[in-house]
């Protein structure tokens, strides 16, 4: 068969089906029962078709009377899919009955989809987990390595000394108290343990709640534009102010040196709409943006503070409230939208 490939494919089309139940019509997605009974086609016949069936031919070849495999075949609309066989000869008077070979076929596209994904939520949780510490470890080494300097030798530094390394440690603290959130938050998320209580939100008044509490931390310097009018939304006011710090640190953190911050109301509802210059997030990532875990490539992989929950984080949130969070790249600007459901009464 290795040698001579062409004389396998030939046997090949020696086999005939002589039944077929419905379920396997459906799987293979065929107009009929005739229409697999007429035999294989030679477009069918793909590398990884064809290896199947040479193992079947070993397997009469060696004297087993049972195989099983996994491939990825094609259906009749030619659309792939994820196979598994199982394969058993009959004996009749302890011989072979090759003329009755069971073929018994399962459909396991979505079974190894689901594995996959699993095995990459398990990856990326075991890189996350090997961070964490390091992400955490940082700002506690300041807080406590300045704590443990201002009481050894608070003499030794005048008032604005002081009060510098204050600001330092308080800083520092509270960026280790939002890492700590957002891990016992995620947590309570996995486990549906999230009680929301909906009220009327002023999306401006948040949104400026947010800015405040981000100026407590030691983020790069960037140029922040606003633009918030007075809107109305149902919302939990902590957790609609959790989710605009969690972008705003983002663009802060990860975006270009230009930040947009604005409130819209639209057809489509309310919203707070976070933009930025920078790069923004390749295609292929920008769902991946919000699962658990995950982080962008490249330079954002460095970026201490941020252990890759943020964005899942708030997404869950704004869908627990009713509303939403998505991602575009418009205009070589990130565009973060938080959107939640309006109330008919807006503030003066």
């Amino acid at each position: 068969l290795e040698r001579n490939p062409e004389d396998g494919i030939e046997a090949i089309f020696t086999i005939h089906t002589r039944q077929v139940n419905p379920a396997c019509v459906d799987l293979v997605n065929a107009p009929n029962v005739e229409s697999i009974k007429r035999g294989f086609r030679r477009d069918e016949l793909t590398e990884e078709v064809t290896e199947s069936f040479f193992d079947q031919f070993v397997t009469i070849f060696e004297g087993r009377t049972h195989h099983e495999a996994e491939f990825v075949g094609r259906n009749f609309q030619n659309e792939a899919f994820e196979c598994k066989i199982n394969w058993t000869i009959p004996t009749v008077d302890g011989r072979f009955d090759l003329g009755r070979i069971v073929v018994a076929l399962l459909d396991v596209t979505e079974v190894r989809a689901a594995e996959r994904r699993l095995q990459k939520l398990v990856h990326d949780k075991d890189r996350f987990i090997a961070s964490v510490s390091h992400e955490l470890r940082t700002p506690l080494a300041t807080v406590m390595g300045l704590s443990e300097e201002l009481a050894a030798r608070w003499d030794d530094f005048d008032p604005v000394e002081a009060q510098s390394l204050i600001e330092l440690v308080a800083a520092q603290a509270t960026d280790l108290a939002l890492l700590v959130d957002d891990l016992l938050l995620a947590a309570k998320l996995e486990m549906g343990d999230v009680p929301i209580n909906e009220q009327t939100v002023d999306l401006a008044a948040e949104t400026q709640a947010a800015l405040a509490d981000c100026e407590r931390l030691d983020l790069p310097e960037r140029r922040l534009s606003l633009e918030l009018a007075p809107t109305a939304v149902i919302g939990d006011p902590p957790r609609v102010r959790q989710i605009l710090r969690n972008l705003i640190i983002n663009a802060i953190r990860h975006g270009g040196e230009n930040i947009w911050v604005e409130t819209a109301t639209g057809s489509a509802g309310s919203a707070v709409v976070v933009r930025d210059d920078g790069d923004g997030i390749p295609l292929e990532q920008r769902e991946e943006i919000f699962a658990p875990y995950h982080r962008v490539g490249g330079k954002r992989d460095t970026v201490l503070g941020s252990l890759g929950l943020g964005l899942t984080i708030s997404r869950q949130l704004a869908r627990l409230m009713g509303g939403d969070l998505t991602y575009r790249y418009v205009d070589g600007e990130s565009v973060f939208t938080l959107s939640l459901p309006p109330v008919a009464e807006v503030f003066g």
